[in-house]
């Protein structure tokens, strides 16, 4: 599912059919007489923020993205509502209060640790079993709490240090 190599946009979009999937977990498919799990069936909402700086390019990618996953899982409805950064932790926070809300959030390893504190969140550590190979441990750890996973691995970012050069010059001696 997802690989360390995968490019920004192409992680982005498998995100979306991982967390719907997960959601749909819960959701569960339809059963035939043998007692075999059929597809899955449902409507999932995703909440996602900026990730893509373009507000266009980021509207046609999130549409695309619906479409080709509902075109995939012709039994799912997807809706993915884009968002804003901008009052984020207590807009997620009062849907969490209200029971209401989306079905599938992106958010941050500190909010999912807040989150489920006030039982917001469910583990993925079933879901995600067969593909934790792919991930980095520690990526994996940062999402796991009380031993149990909570949140799958999106982005791995480099950091780098910028610094002026006079500044450190004129401060030795």
């Amino acid at each position: 599912m997802f690989t360390q190599k995968l490019r920004r946009p192409a992680a982005l979009a498998a995100a979306v059919v991982t967390v719907a999937a997960l959601a749909l977990t819960a959701c569960g498919g339809q059963t035939s007489s043998s007692g075999e799990a059929g597809p899955a069936t449902g409507k999932v909402t995703l909440w996602m923020y900026p990730v893509i700086k373009d507000e266009t390019a980021s509207k046609k990618f999130w549409q695309d993205t619906e479409a080709q996953f509902e075109a995939a899982n012709p039994g799912i409805d997807l809706t993915i509502e884009l968002q804003t950064f901008d009052k984020r932790d207590a807009q997620i926070s009062a849907a969490l209060a209200a029971g209401s809300g989306p079905d599938v959030v992106l958010i941050t390893p500190d909010q999912a640790a807040t989150y489920r504190n006030v039982r917001g969140l469910l583990p993925v550590g079933d879901a995600v079993s067969k593909d934790k190979k792919s991930f980095y441990p520690n990526t994996l750890d940062a999402a796991t709490f009380d031993g149990e996973l909570f949140g799958v691995p999106l982005f791995q970012n480099i950091n780098t240090t910028a610094y002026n050069t006079k500044v450190f010059k004129d401060a030795l001696p």
